[in-house]
Parts: C-alpha cells; sequence; structure tokens
C-alpha cells in the first residue's frame, strides 16, 4: 500500500497505473470520459485539474462519504474501516485500488456512491439487494477485487440526497480476466506514447477540446480536405437546430396564449398540463426581476 497525503499526491500518484474509478473508460462505456482523455491524463498531457475546478457534485459526494458509511453500518451491523492508501497489485503492477472502506472480519469491500433521482431512473438500477447496477460502477468494483483479492463488494447509493439503497455485488473472475486484458493493453499504449482513436460523437469531447486547446501559438495552418465536409455538416446542423428553436417557440407561443392569465391548462385526454408559477424577486446580492415560470407538468 502506499500512503498519500493530500489530494495532489493522490492525483500524480492515480497518473502511475489505473484505477477503478477508470475502468469504465478503458472498456469504452464511461458515460464521462473516453479512453482517448484518460490516456491523455495518465501520459500527462493534460494539467491536473486544481482544487476550485472540482465539479461541485463530487465535493459534495467526499463530504457525505462518511455519513452513507456511517447509515450503512447502523443498517448492516457491519464495521467499516475506512482505507485512504492507495493499493497496487502485485501481479499487474499497472491495477490500482484506492476503496472507500474495508469491511471488518469480512473479504468484503464497501464502495460509496451519491446519486441524483434522474440518473437513477435510467433503468440500469434493479432492487436493493441484487447486483443489478450500472456497468461502469459494476466494473469499477470488479477492479477493486481483482487488485485487493476480495470475494464481495457493496455497493451503498445514496439517492437524491434522502434514500440509500445498498447492493450487492459478487467477485466475476471472468469479467476480471476479461478487464485485466483491456486495461494491459492500455497501460502499454499509455508506455508507448501510443493514444487511443477519439470518440468525437462521446458527450465529453467538446469540453476536452476546449480545455486542451485554450490558447493559440498566432500560426495559420492549412486544415485537411475532409474539414470542409466537416465544417459543411457542422452549419447544416446549426441551421436546422436553430430552425426547429424557432418551431418550438411558435408552439410554446401558442400554448402560452391558450393558457393566457389562468394558473394551469390541462391537455385533452390526460395528457398533462401546463402550469404558470410566479417566480419572485431575488433578494441575494444580484438583481431579478420577478415573472411568470411556464412548463409542462404530468398533472395539475
Amino acid at each position: 500500500m502506499e500512503a498519500v497525503n493530500t489530494r495532489h499526491e493522490w492525483l500524480k500518484a492515480r497518473r502511475t497505473g489505473i484505477g477503478g474509478s477508470d475502468a469504465a473508460a478503458v472498456a469504452g462505456i464511461s458515460p464521462w470520459t473516453t479512453p482517448y482523455e484518460l490516456w491523455l491524463d495518465k501520459t500527462g498531457a493534460i494539467a491536473i485539474k486544481a482544487d476550485d475546478e472540482v465539479p461541485e457534485f463530487m465535493r459534495w459526494g467526499n463530504r457525505l462519504e462518511q455519513a452513507i458509511a456511517d447509515e450503512y453500518s447502523e443498517r448492516t451491523g457491519r464495521k467499516v474501516r475506512r482505507m485512504p492508501e492507495l493499493r497496487r497489485s502485485k501481479v499487474h503492477p499497472f491495477m490500482l485500488a484506492n476503496i472507500d472502506r474495508k469491511i471488518e472480519g469480512e473479504n468484503r469491500l464497501l464502495e460509496i456512491k451519491k446519486v441524483g433521482e434522474f440518473s437513477f431512473r435510467d433503468g440500469d438500477w434493479g432492487e436493493a439487494g441484487t447486483n443489478e447496477v450500472p456497468d461502469h460502477y459494476a466494473l469499477q468494483v470488479q477492479h477493486y477485487m481483482a487488485v485487493t483479492g476480495y470475494d464481495m463488494a457493496d455497493l451503498a447509493v445514496l439517492v437524491g440526497g434522502n434514500r440509500m439503497l445498498v447492493y450487492e455485488i459478487p467477485r466475476d473472475d471472468e469479467i476480471i480476466e476479461d478487464l485485466i486484458s483491456l486495461e494491459a493493453d492500455f497501460w502499454a499504449a499509455v508506455e508507448a506514447r501510443k493514444a487511443p482513436a477519439i470518440d468525437y460523437s462521446h458527450p465529453s469531447i467538446p469540453a476536452l477540446m476546449k480545455r486542451r486547446y485554450a490558447g493559440t501559438d498566432g500560426v495559420i495552418i492549412d486544415l485537411p480536405g475532409e474539414a470542409l465536409e466537416w465544417h459543411t455538416e457542422r452549419d447544416r446542423l446549426k441551421a436546422e437546430i436553430k430552425a426547429l428553436e424557432a418551431k418550438s417557440a411558435e408552439f410554446d407561443a401558442r400554448l402560452r396564449e391558450a393558457v393566457g392569465e389562468h394558473t394551469a391548462g390541462r391537455l385533452p385526454e390526460g395528457a398533462g398540463a401546463y402550469r404558470r408559477n410566479e417566480v419572485g424577486e431575488s433578494e441575494v446580492s444580484y438583481t431579478r426581476k420577478a415573472y411568470f415560470d411556464f412548463r409542462f407538468v404530468k398533472k395539475v
């Protein structure tokens, strides 16, 4: 086990191997990161984010971690121990594990998550007590079990800040074998400085490109021939989006006129309603005038 005392030290240590939260990206199933972005991170091609760049939802997740662990212990009767050290596989040194908690007296770990109600309703979650969790979380704990040798992982999930569910995920040696192979290939690409292909359709890529190419060197270059096709398609889609937004605004205006000054208007056949709610002026430091919020609701 390797001691890491600060967040910056932890982020630097993570660049020496593949952690559990990286496993889904290596496998190409992460909702947040592509193999290319992970490769940039591990090779040091992009800077480590400063503390003030960490998303707020991640900071809240860190703050609530102990409370979730306490609730887990109270519900299950299991004692847990925090594991701040970074573990490295002796068999596959490129595999790292920074588990949330070790369950005392058992060959079992606890992983803690905080998710919003909207993401929880995506259909990827099964009943509490099962192993039916989103693939990227399942792969993360299988990676941890590969490194630690544990046979079971509990996933304690705080949903929407007010409901906790616990899932039990047993070790799956077939998945682990495939994962080790994928991670070995990825780490070989990191060491060889050979970048994986870029998945431009992934939602994380636009922000990555803005971050990576934030400045300019003052040089003008000639773009490749296919860049004209990209430009033409980009312009066509922007025009289509603009036309669709204008059409949407037209129907919004029709619905506002139909509701008029009333509180709400119900759609035929129980299809829902449009409600008007007055939003008062703000009392905080910036100025905001009162207005009426107009939105579709399933029922009134």
